[in-house]
């Protein structure tokens, strides 16, 4: 699976998810089906049998935190702006996973684009 790193950090949540959104809207453009989700080593999760076993060849890291309430904060806000397109195969509205390691946290994108 490529890596791509577009990591956003900062202060200011609400103008982050608003970036970050517009961000990922023009990349899930590209892309057959698609997932957002949260992680503590995305080399790792990007390695992943669910993604590799389902077709998924793009992940784009879009966030980075110290903080694993506001990573799972932005998880759901991307998940709840991105569920109403088709090619959206989040089942759950974000958040709940658990991270084994950390800080920092990271959101990311993944993508099947062939």
């Amino acid at each position: 699976m490529d890596i791509l790193e577009h990591i956003q950090t900062g202060r200011d949540f609400d103008e982050l998810c608003q970036k970050i959104g517009r961000y990922v809207n023009e990349q899930r453009k590209t892309a057959s089906k698609f997932k957002i989700g949260i992680t503590t080593d995305y080399n790792n999760r990007a390695e992943g049998d669910d993604y590799l076993l389902n077709g998924y060849d793009r992940m784009i890291v879009l966030y980075r935190t110290q903080s694993k309430e506001r990573v799972c904060s932005m998880e759901q806000y991307l998940i709840n702006r991105f569920k109403k397109y088709e090619e959206c195969e989040n089942i759950r509205r974000g958040g709940e996973g658990k991270l084994k390691w950390g800080p920092p946290y990271y959101a990311y994108l993944a993508m099947k684009t062939r």
